[in-house]
């Protein structure tokens, strides 16, 4: 039994053998020492591209987290983008952002109400110095979309019957129309100052641009003002004037300096 289980063996071991080196014929026994430094030099590689893949990971997972967040941040600000567009739209509407013929802000929307008195007073001064023939009307809109409205001048003469720009008015009219207004301002503080009297007002020159009639106009509601207790200065170099005004300070520029007189027709 031993000797047959022997020679069975053997049998199955030749074969074997002979089918192996059937099987590595032309073949050579590789180096060890090279295939164990592959395998290495492998292995090493391997842990780099495990340690690239752990921190892609963290990387994904970090801008996952990040992702998130702006997502949730998102919908925060959908949420609330139909109350900031309210915002806006009225901060627009306040800054005269959104008006046509010129920016209306809110501010000189408002002013608008009390220069529309300045202009009222201001009228009936200059309605007398212009005999009639000039009112001064509010503009609200600007000569271009990207200038500030609201305050702007247009004057209405009576003898074409058409509004003009204040711009076209000679230097003794626009002379005539600053007076007014400054004239129709100090009326209008005096109203809304509770009960402040405006007592001394002075002009500083002007008066050279005007032609004698518009001289005498303009000194006529100059004198009107005076009555009572306000004082009324004029500062000027006009000749003609010193015929007009009963008390003056005549100021002479002499080598020794200036002088000053006082004088009462």
């Amino acid at each position: 039994k031993l000797i047959s289980d022997f020679d069975k063996n053997l049998s199955v071991t030749k074969e074997r053998v002979y089918t192996l080196k059937e099987e590595t014929k032309g073949k050579t026994l590789a180096d060890m020492e090279v295939l164990l430094g592959k395998r290495a030099s492998t292995v090493e590689k391997k842990n780099i591209i495990q340690k690239n893949i752990e921190k892609v990971s963290d990387y994904y997972k970090n801008h996952l987290t990040a992702y998130e967040k702006i997502q949730k941040a998102v919908k925060s600000l959908s949420d609330s983008a139909q109350i900031w567009n309210r915002i806006n739209m009225l901060s627009n509407l306040a800054n005269g952002e959104n008006s046509e013929g010129g920016k209306l802000s809110f501010d000189r929307y408002v002013s608008g109400y009390v220069f529309r008195e300045v202009l009222e007073m201001a009228n009936t001064r200059l309605d007398v110095m212009s005999g009639g023939r000039y009112e001064l009307l509010h503009k609200v809109e600007a000569k271009s979309a990207a200038s500030k409205a609201g305050l702007e001048i247009s004057v209405y003469d009576r003898i074409t019957g058409k509004g003009r720009d204040s711009a076209s008015l000679s230097g003794g009219e626009s002379f005539l129309a600053s007076l007014s207004l400054a004239l129709g301002l100090s009326d209008v503080v005096q109203l809304h100052a509770g009960g402040i009297r405006l007592d001394t007002l002075f002009i500083d020159e002007g008066f050279g641009t005007l032609d004698s009639d518009m001289l005498d106009r303009a000194v006529s509601v100059l004198n009107q003002l005076s009555e009572g207790n306000r004082l009324v200065g004029i500062i000027s170099h006009v000749s003609r004037l010193e015929e007009c005004i009963s008390e003056q300070f005549i100021v002479k520029s002499e080598n020794m300096g200036s002088t000053v007189k006082y004088q009462c027709r």
